[in-house]
């Protein structure tokens, strides 16, 4: 729960219209005591002068006015910080008089109301102060763009601004800032379920109608790279997501010339279909049919998937080019990857190594999970995870095979979002493994304001079996608590589900920088 020990008295004769702005204030962590009138709140505070630490206070109420009850309020603790809200402007009058704090000017913006008084609360913390102010700005835009009519693009381009601040909040001492940013990724993130839920199965059964997927990075990005005569070696870790590539853009920019895009992940968000239609530009559906056992060993089979990636490049107009898979997981990764960087040298290739970066990370945690190293929070995912990058052989296996006759694309399948709420979901078997926010069975029992329900597998482009007749995925951070068992507890990072940190990834194309080219 919000930290509650800062309490503000709000003193407005029409203190009825701000309701909703009480709530958002007490949802933000304060105690919001309100006053209907000038003599309601001086004796509010003549009962108990510490009772207080800010004053909201109407500037134009009838009977004792808002500059006559600051007087009686100053008179009974001169130190109380008070915020004037007013439907004029009097900056001159508070650089005159200093008789209050600072002033709002009515209409009032939750947003800006939240950050006023976070500043005279946590007073002294000045280049906190300086980005708070910066972030006020950006939230200001970010909340008008959540509140209007969004396409896919808008979404992918509002959920980069959410995560580059959660980036830039990390060592705010804003208690109130960071709760407004959570805030808002909350409400943005119930808005982009929905939006998903009501176009996804449009996206991916009308082929010319969706946004950049999986799918289309073969069509897209690997056969015109091809045929340009060059190799394309594709480098996939696993589960990582768009903060976490942020984080480590600046390093790859240093070292190549980088251009991308962001991808909608396919749905449910876990490897086994993620990175299959990465590899071979095909949904589950057409893998499955392709080669029916690509989905059923617990490790891909790079000879299958081989075949899959020859029959996508075919299928995409460049059938004459060597393919390779490679897993870097496991005791023989690295020689796995030493292998694909030498057959990489050797001809034309288009080769496919997974690193499952994140699943490393999440395997360390849960050896720690009583110990104070487990991962608790975002931030600390992120440093764990550069940590991991960093310490991996990616960076250097890049930098060995970009060059004049071989082009690198880094992205990653899905990412991981960190469930904090239970779902109660009544099912009959999971077929998609265990530690995940998704299942395919035979039927389920879920609150559909918390999991998403498909009854027909076809509109997932998933393959069907007679014993699997229905998806399901939780929404938002919802985790699932299978057959009334309490399962995982709270604070745990899964993939499966729909939110934006599952589907939202980027693709980086890396080339030799200028001068640099081998």
């Amino acid at each position: 729960m919000f930290d509650v020990s800062k309490k503000i008295l709000w003193v407005d004769d029409e203190i009825e219209f701000f309701r909703s702005h009480v709530v958002f204030l007490e949802t933000r962590g304060y105690s919001v005591t309100v006053a209907a009138s000038g003599e309601e709140a001086i004796k509010l505070v003549e009962e108990n002068p510490s009772a207080y630490d800010l004053v909201l206070l109407d500037k134009q109420m009838p009977i004792k006015s808002g500059n006559a009850t600051l007087d009686e309020i100053k008179a009974i603790r001169p130190n109380l910080p008070v915020v004037m809200l007013t439907g004029y402007q009097h900056s001159a009058e508070i650089a005159m008089g200093k008789r209050y704090e600072a002033y709002l000017t009515k209409p009032i913006d939750p947003g800006k109301l939240l950050i006023a008084c976070q500043q005279i609360l946590d007073a002294g913390h000045g280049a906190s102060r300086k980005l708070a102010d910066r972030y006020l700005r950006g939230y200001t835009d970010m909340s008008a763009r959540a509140g209007g009519v969004l396409g896919v693009s808008d979404w992918m381009g509002l959920y980069h601004s959410l995560v580059k601040w959660d980036i830039e909040l990390e060592g705010i001492t804003s208690d109130a800032v960071s709760r407004m940013h959570t805030g808002l990724k909350s409400d943005c993130g119930k808005k982009f379920c929905d939006y998903v839920a009501e176009n996804y199965t449009g996206w991916v059964r009308d082929g010319s109608n969706h946004p950049p997927m999986h799918v289309d990075v073969i069509k897209r990005v690997v056969a015109p790279e091809l045929a340009l005569g060059r190799g394309v070696l594709m480098i996939v870790l696993n589960g990582m997501r768009l903060d976490q590539f942020l984080c480590m853009e600046p390093e790859l920019r240093r070292n190549f010339s980088v251009s991308g895009m962001k991808l909608m992940s396919l749905l449910p968000t876990i490897s086994k279909f993620c990175v299959t239609a990465l590899a071979s530009g095909y949904y589950p559906d057409e893998a499955a049919e392709a080669e029916p056992d690509v989905f059923e060993p617990e490790q891909t089979d790079p000879i299958v998937m081989k075949r899959l990636m020859r029959r996508g490049l075919e299928r995409a107009g460049a059938a004459k080019v060597k393919t390779l898979y490679a897993s870097a997981d496991g005791p023989n990764g690295r020689r796995h990857v030493r292998s694909a960087i030498d057959a990489m040298r050797k001809a034309q290739t288009f080769g496919v190594v997974a690193i499952d970066i994140i699943e490393k990370v999440l395997g360390a945690e849960s050896a720690a999970k009583h110990t104070k190293t487990a991962i608790t929070d975002e931030a600390e995912f992120r440093r764990r995870v550069e940590l991991e990058f960093a310490g991996s052989t990616v960076l250097g296996v890049m930098k060995e095979v970009c060059g004049d006759d071989c082009t690198v694309i880094l992205t990653s399948g899905h990412g991981h979002v960190l469930c904090r709420r239970a779902s109660e979901v009544y099912e009959t078997a999971n077929k998609l493994g265990p530690n995940l926010r998704c299942f395919i069975g035979d039927k389920a029992s879920v609150d559909d304001r918390e999991v998403f329900l498909f009854e027909d597998l076809s509109h997932l482009r998933l393959p069907s079996t007679a014993r699997a007749k229905v998806c399901i995925m939780a929404r938002e951070n919802f985790y699932l608590a299978l057959n009334e068992s309490v399962g995982l507890p709270p604070n745990v990072f899964q993939s499966g589900g729909i939110s934006p940190e599952e589907m939202v990834v980027p693709l980086y194309i890396c080339r030799p920088l200028a001068g640099m080219a081998r």
